[in-house]
């Protein structure tokens, strides 16, 4: 995961000094590295510690969760009428879901990417794995930021769990005990999808708020 790779780097640079010093003092009972394993295994990855954490280490939020962006704040300067960008928090980028784990499972998640929406923890990303919506503007690659609930209305595009396998994103709607799953491609080799909830488990796990590209 990228943002434990970095945060370690740069804890690298900041311990590899204190790890001089230590020795310089004839201190070796601690080292730099397990200093670092320490800090990086006990790391919370929320929206406050990502902040606090960059800031500690002085380098940008954006880098430490994942960004191709300098490690470092630039030094040009703004326009007089500039104001840098700060988001209200940050969202895991899932990279599968599926049954057995729990949705903020560690080993499913890729990154951490920015928002602005009031309750953060209300949402997650899913990087988009196929074209079976690319006629709704959701193309492979992209990631659909998600509001996490179990109900949503017939017509909307939803996150949707069936029988256990991973995630699928199409347009959901329900009948009584029918669930119907309906692509929106260019490409007819993707089907609707119907389901008898009474012979096969069908979870919905959030509502596709937003579908973001990726350069």
């Amino acid at each position: 995961m990228k943002f434990r790779w970095r945060l370690a780097l740069a804890l690298c640079l900041i311990l590899a000094c204190l790890g001089s010093v230590a020795r310089a003092e004839g201190d070796f009972s601690v080292t730099a590295e397990e200093m670092m394993l320490g800090v990086i295994r006990s790391a919370a990855c929320t929206e406050s510690a990502v902040y606090a954490l960059a800031k500690a280490l002085g380098v940008t939020e954006a880098w430490l969760v994942g960004y191709d962006v300098p490690m470092e704040e630039s030094s040009n300067v703004l326009p007089a009428d500039a104001e840098p960008y700060k988001p209200t928090g940050y969202m895991p980028v899932l990279g599968r879901v599926a049954a057995g784990l729990p949705i903020y499972a560690e080993e499913n998640i890729e990154e951490y990417i920015a928002c602005d929406f009031p309750n953060s923890e209300d949402y997650f990303a899913l990087k988009v794995k196929g074209d079976s919506m690319n006629a709704a503007g959701i193309n492979e690659g992209d990631y659909v930021i998600v509001r996490k609930q179990d109900i949503v209305d017939n017509g909307d595009i939803a996150v949707v769990l069936v029988n256990g396998d991973e995630a699928t994103v199409k347009r959901f709607s329900r009948t009584d005990n029918t669930v119907v799953l309906t692509p929106q491609s260019m490409n007819p080799a993707h089907q609707v999808q119907i389901y008898d909830t009474k012979d096969v488990p069908v979870r919905v796990l959030g509502k596709v708020v937003e579908s973001r590209h990726k350069y």
